[in-house]
């Protein structure tokens, strides 16, 4: 890693940076749904992140658990993929076009403690988990993806566990390898951030050349990651 990779005073953790946001930008949107227009401001997403870690914690899923996230596009999937890492359990993404032998690897070899699903996707994830080979205990929790809260969860709460370290893992990902096997990687919380950072820099730097006459996609335009 070098100095530009570094993310400095905002905090070597998704929790730190989160917390340096709202502290700094706390009114400014985070995120716009843009299937409902429904706003998610930082200082938003630090409460809702403290209070998925408090509900976490109450059903007894501890700091370094896997927890799966089987979710379309929406503002509950927004606040589950950052509310996750910023508590110290470790974000398990599911691919909703996963073929079913994918998702029950997945599921198998995850040791996910939980898995929150869309209630469109929850048969495919039981008739995945009834393919295991070996016997699997999750939670599953069925939210709807436009949802601000989870069910019995509070708006009021505050981090129930210390700061993660920043070389604690933060994501398991699955993607298929050269010879299309499903291969598991793991990132921890200082790479997630520093990769966080490098994207918007890139992004700032596309915007600051980018012509403002361009009005129709060029051959070399390409979509923004």
């Amino acid at each position: 890693m070098n100095a530009h990779d570094h993310p400095d005073s905002r905090g070597s953790s998704v929790r730190g940076v989160l917390e340096y946001q709202a502290r700094t930008h706390a009114a400014a949107d985070f995120v716009i749904a843009p299937e409902t227009g429904r706003r998610l401001s930082f200082g938003d997403l630090l409460r809702s992140s403290r209070a998925l870690a408090a509900f976490l914690a109450a059903q007894g899923i501890a700091a370094g658990a896997h927890v799966g996230l089987l979710l379309p596009n929406g503002l509950q999937a927004v606040r589950l993929f950052v509310g996750v890492t910023a508590c110290g359990r470790v974000l398990v993404p599911l691919s909703l076009i996963a073929q079913p032998a994918q998702l029950a690897f997945i599921l198998g070899h995850s040791d996910c403690q939980a898995v929150f699903v869309a209630p469109e996707r929850e048969e495919a994830l039981r008739a995945a988990l009834a393919s295991v080979r070996r016997e699997v205990r999750m939670r599953l929790f069925i939210v709807d993806p436009d949802s601000a809260l989870l069910p019995g969860e509070s708006e009021q709460a505050s981090w129930p566990d210390p700061e993660p370290a920043a070389d604690a893992p933060a994501l398991l990902m699955y993607t298929s390898g050269c010879c299309r096997a499903t291969v598991a990687m793991r990132l921890r919380l200082l790479r997630v951030v520093c990769v966080s950072a490098a994207r918007r820099r890139h992004r700032c730097r596309r915007l600051i050349n980018a012509p403002l006459r361009s009005a129709s996609p060029s051959a070399s335009s390409k979509p923004w990651v």
